[in-house]
């Protein structure tokens, strides 16, 4: 009886370990659905973008690419804009690029993770790789 007691115990504890360890893969998409006014098509402006430098990173929870731009002067403000009409070639991680556009309110499912960190959907109307 305590050895059937011990194989169940030790077969439901690997399965727990097994189930427990498996990393999630984030699946990137690498074509937005519809135009660039589907993130934003009644959103407030909120500021302006004039040939900032910034880098590009994906953001799993929006299944789009943001421009995150570091705010000079502070060691910790970034704003993370996301983007529905960034070109194809330039849709990869952590490429340094120089943009200009507007940024809009954000009502996204991504959140800040640190304090001065912020989400606003960006309008690009110029973008270039450096």
């Amino acid at each position: 009886m305590k050895l059937g007691i011990c194989i169940y115990a030790l077969s439901i504890s690997t399965l727990m370990a097994d189930s427990g360890c498996q990393k999630e893969e984030v699946q990137k998409e690498e074509t937005w659905k519809g135009d660039a006014q589907s993130c934003f098509a009644t959103a407030a402006v909120v500021g302006k973008a004039d040939r900032y430098k910034g880098r590009v990173l994906f953001v799993p929870q929006e299944q789009r690419y943001a421009i995150v731009y570091s705010v000079p002067g502070t060691y910790d403000s970034q704003i993370y804009g996301v983007v529905c009409n960034l070109p194809e070639e330039l849709r990869q991680e952590e490429k340094i690029v120089r943009f200009s556009g507007t940024y809009r309110a954000y009502n996204g499912p991504a959140k800040p993770y640190m304090g001065g960190q912020s989400y606003e959907y960006l309008d690009l109307k110029s973008v270039e790789a450096l």
